[in-house]
Parts: structure tokens; C-alpha cells; sequence
């Protein structure tokens, strides 16, 4: 713990050393700021040699020139400068045009009826993170219509029935309808050869009334099993189950399975088809029509002994032969000899399945539910994801930097009137620039290793990766950051540079029904001079024009 004797020789040290050029109140306001600790004071003693280095080089420049001429007299101080808040929050916020600062402050001044820097400098903030991300600006609220109220009509009083019982005057209430599972099944019949070209429906009709196959289900998948190699290539079929996987909707119980989604784009010629078949196939394994049972052995009565006589003095009743009966010779499995009642059977606990989580669960929530691939059939390397969630961390805490050093700004330019507070404030508002460069270099380190773990986690599950770069999980800025290098990387290679390369964006169904990535990269693409053709949710590029 710092005394307040050891910060009141601080300040007359750091006074002695850069006091000139620097005002010795700046040098005061500056250390009332910092935190205790041996960094943060050689933080401040950096920065201070920095502004005194600028200070020196200014006043330089000024004792230089002819003081008779006119350029020795500039068109307004720095004081002046520092005091307008355009030029503060040029300096806050450099990648806002002047025209957007300009529209920000005017509409601050006319709905709060004044200049309150806080607000300004909140607004300007959620107006970058939404750029950011690619979201469109909230339009401003309009006011309610006024609606009449309308007079309700008096609805028709239903009738009652009255009359003896006796005469069943009353109407009966209606039974349920009974549904044949066999129409049912027919049904089923005629809609899978609409799906599937070139079949008929009684090629489905005698496998649902064959024994051979239990379920309905079982029928179809035997089917589409036994169809013959499709002429798709991989990338084809790719591009199918990725579209499948985006448009299927999802609850907390659906799992997708890769094998029938490829056996549903393999089999059919149009995507709508094959996402018809796949959801087909996900009732038919939870409720199916019918489904064949084991016929259950025959065994007869034993018969004991003859029934006895109703009297002793009348006759016996005759007897029953039975002649001509043979045992069935079907060999049955020897029962296992019972355990007595009062003997514990220790049972085994089941370990439940691990299975993978999807690499967008963390960012996209319609993901989470998702299950793919037992984690003991992926090879283990949490590297990837460790770098990613590591980096996401760094970034948030330069941002989180970054946010106070811009509230300590405008809470300086607010409160002074004068010189020396609006000196303080630009120099918190330079430590926010300082700390925005920061992160942004930790989210781009972050948005590479997405790429590396979102690259083998769809190889893992059988998807084709050596052409395709996944941005899923990123944001506009990260996404364009991302493509230029893969691009750079992948044509600047004279041995691959036919080859093309796709990227996937998805298709925007969680961003409220309208795409992000995908128009921002095809702009800034097609205004660089690459090639490129949109597809089912990406993108390719084939190269320079």
C-alpha cells in the first residue's frame, strides 16, 4: 500500500523530470488516475515521456518560423482544438467518418438539450459494435397509430336440445376416426417414388409387407442402400449435407445422422428432395405405421389325468384321445437357472456416451442440441480450442480496457473548462486507441484458430476441408481478415493456383432472415478483382480476373 507520502514524491519527481515542457497540473491529474502498483507507474512514466517528446517537438517547430509572417499564426490554438468535441472524438473514435461524428453530436444536442460526452461516446460505442458484426442500425421508434375502438357484435347464442331421453333426440358425440395403417402405408408408398426418380410405388409396397424387415424404416433405409453408386461428386454431396444440416429445424432431441443425410443426397436429384427425405426418415424412426412381430410358438395343454365323474353311480365320461400330435422339433434356449428371491444381483452402471459438440455451439445456440460424433472417435487435441478461447479472453479484456479508458475521457472533457482537463482526456482517449489495436490483433489470432478447429472437427465427421475454409463463429471484420489470407496463401502458390477455394457463411438463419458475411465478402472481393460465384451458403473463388 502506497502512503501518501511516498504518491506525494512520486508526483514531485515525475514534476522535476518532465515539468517543462509538460504543465505540472497534467502531471498531477495523471497520477490521481493510475492504480497502485510498480507497472502502472511505469505505464505513466511512458506515457508522460511521450507527451513531453511531442510537447518539445511542437514548441520546436513554433520557434522556428518568422514570427512577422502569416503562417506563424495558426488558425486556432491546440487548446481551441482539444476543447471542440469533434476533434475529442476524432481522436476517440478514428474509424468514424467527420459527416457520422458531426450527425452524432447534433442529434445528442437536440434530444437531451445539451452536450453530454458520456452518452455521446455510449452511442458511439454500440454504433461500432454493430458494425462490427455486420448488423444494421436500429431504425429510430415511430409513434403508435391510434386505432377506434369497434363495437363487438353479439354472436349467435347457441341452441340447446331438449328432449326426453327415452326418444334419443340428443345427438351422439362423434367417435374418432380409424386410420389403416395399411392405407398408411400406401400413402408412404405413392409420396417416397415422388422423391426418389425413377422408382414406382409398388417397389415400396412389397418390401413394407415383407417379414424380412421389421419397421417401415428398416424397409426404406435397405432400399436406399441398395441403389447403385451416385454420379454427385464430393463436393456436390458436401455442399448437400451442409444445407440439410442449415435448413432442418431442430429440438432438444434431434440428433442429426450423417450416413442417412448422405444416403438422402445421393439418392435424390433435388435438395428440396433430399431434405424431405430426411425428415421423412426422422418420423418413421420415431412413429411408424405398422411393424412386423415374431409369430409366438404354439405349445398344447398338457393334459394330466381324466376329468372326474359328476356321480359315483353315474357313468364315467368318456375321455378325449389325442392322436396323431407331434411336438414342434424348433430347438428352444435353455432357461437360466432362477436365482433365489432373497439373492442381490449387482448391476453395472452404463457410461453414457460422450459425444463431440459442434464447433458453432459456442457462438450460434441452434448448434448446442446438436450431437455428431463420440468424442472417443475424434482424435484428441484441445489445442485448438484452448488458443481460441484463450484469445477470446485477451480480446475481451483489452476491450474491456478500452471502455474505461473512453469513460475516463469523457468524464475529463466533461468536468474542465479549461486547457488541462481536455489535455488529460486526449490522453486517455490515445491509451483507448492503443488498447482497440490490441484487441483486434487478439481477435485475429483468435479467428485463425477457429479456423484450424472448425477444419478438423468437419473433417472428423466426414466432410471434404482441403478446399474449404469455415467462418462460422466470426464476425464481418475477422471474416474478411480471414479470407484475404487464405486467399493470399492459396494463390500465391504458382502449383495450386487453379484450384478454387469456398468459403462457408452460412445462410443467415440466425441473424433475423438476412445474410451477414456473405455480401460484405463478395463486395470487398469483387472490388479487389477476384472471381467468385455464390452457392448454397458460401461462396467460391476461382481467382483473379
Amino acid at each position: 500500500m502506497r502512503t501518501a507520502q511516498d504518491k506525494e514524491a512520486l508526483i514531485k519527481q515525475l514534476e522535476a523530470e518532465f515539468c517543462p515542457p509538460l504543465d505540472t497540473s497534467l502531471v498531477l491529474a495523471l497520477c490521481n488516475d493510475i492504480d497502485e502498483g510498480e507497472e502502472s507507474i511505469t505505464q505513466l512514466r511512458e506515457s508522460l515521456q511521450a507527451l513531453a517528446a511531442d510537447a518539445t517537438v511542437s514548441l520546436s517547430e513554433v520557434d522556428g518560423q518568422d514570427p512577422g509572417s502569416t503562417s506563424a499564426l495558426p488558425s486556432a490554438s491546440p487548446s481551441d482544438d482539444l476543447n471542440s468535441p469533434l476533434q475529442f472524438l476524432q481522436n476517440a473514435f478514428p474509424t468514424f467518418s467527420v459527416h457520422t461524428l458531426q450527425e452524432v453530436i447534433e442529434d445528442a444536442v437536440s434530444q437531451y438539450g445539451g452536450l453530454d460526452m458520456a452518452k455521446l461516446v455510449e452511442e458511439l460505442l454500440t454504433r461500432e459494435t454493430l458494425e462490427t458484426i455486420g448488423l444494421p442500425e436500429s431504425p429510430q421508434e415511430q409513434p403508435w397509430p391510434k386505432t377506434k375502438k369497434k363495437q363487438k357484435k353479439n354472436k349467435g347464442v347457441s341452441k340447446l336440445v331438449f328432449g326426453d331421453v327415452r326418444h334419443r333426440q340428443t345427438s351422439s358425440k362423434e367417435c374418432p376416426e380409424v386410420i389403416d395403417p395399411w392405407s398408411q402405408l400406401s400413402s408412404l408408398a405413392d409420396y417416397l417414388s415422388t422423391l426418389l426418380t425413377g422408382t414406382t410405388a409398388s417397389s415400396f409396397s412389397s418390401r413394407f409387407h415383407s417379414d424380412k424387415y421389421p419397421t417401415v424404416l428398416e424397409a426404406v433405409l435397405a432400399y436406399l442402400n441398395d441403389l447403385p453408386p451416385s454420379d454427385k461428386s464430393t463436393e456436390e454431396v458436401d455442399e448437400g449435407l451442409i444445407a440439410i444440416i442449415d435448413a432442418l429445424p431442430r429440438d432438444d432431441s434431434d440428433e442429426v445422422n450423417a450416413q442417412w443425410a448422405r444416403r438422402c443426397v445421393e439418392a435424390t436429384d433435388r435438395l428440396e428432395h433430399a431434405v424431405c427425405l430426411y425428415e421423412l426418415l426422422q418420423d418413421l424412426s420415431k412413429n411408424a405405421p405398422i411393424k412386423h412381430l415374431q409369430a409366438p410358438a404354439i405349445h398344447p395343454p398338457a393334459i394330466s389325468s381324466p376329468l372326474p365323474s359328476s356321480s359315483s353311480g353315474s357313468s364315467a365320461a368318456p375321455t378325449r384321445q389325442i392322436s396323431n400330435f407331434t411336438q414342434p422339433t424348433a430347438p428352444s434356449k435353455p432357461r437360466k437357472p432362477m436365482a433365489a428371491s432373497s439373492a442381490w444381483r449387482v448391476v453395472e452402471k452404463r457410461e453414457p456416451k460422450q459425444v463431440q459438440p459442434h464447433p458453432h455451439a459456442e457462438f450460434i445456440p441452434a448448434y448446442r442440441n446438436l450431437k455428431l460424433v463420440p468424442v472417443s472417435s475424434l482424435p484428441k487435441d484441445p489445442s485448438d480450442e484452448n488458443m481460441v478461447l484463450k484469445n477470446r479472453t485477451i480480446e475481451q479484456a483489452w476491450r474491456d480496457k478500452r471502455v474505461e479508458a473512453l469513460r475516463k475521457a469523457s468524464q475529463h472533457w466533461q468536468r474542465s473548462q479549461d486547457g488541462l482537463g481536455r489535455q488529460v482526456a486526449a490522453y486517455y482517449a490515445d491509451e483507448a486507441n492503443k488498447f482497440l489495436r490490441e484487441s483486434r490483433e487478439a481477435a485475429l489470432e483468435a479467428a485463425r484458430a477457429l479456423v484450424v478447429s472448425n477444419r478438423a472437427q468437419n473433417a472428423a465427421n466426414g466432410f471434404h476441408t482441403d478446399d474449404t475454409v469455415d467462418l462460422h463463429g466470426m464476425n464481418r471484420e475477422e471474416a474478411l481478415a480471414i479470407v484475404k489470407e487464405s486467399l493470399n496463401a492459396r494463390f500465391n502458390n504458382s502449383s495450386r493456383n487453379q484450384e478454387p477455394l469456398r468459403f462457408i457463411t452460412g445462410k443467415g438463419l440466425h441473424s433475423k432472415g438476412h445474410q451477414i458475411l456473405l455480401p460484405s465478402i463478395q463486395k470487398s472481393l469483387r472490388s479487389e478483382g477476384w472471381r467468385t460465384r455464390e452457392v448454397e451458403a458460401g461462396l467460391i473463388v476461382y481467382g483473379r480476373f
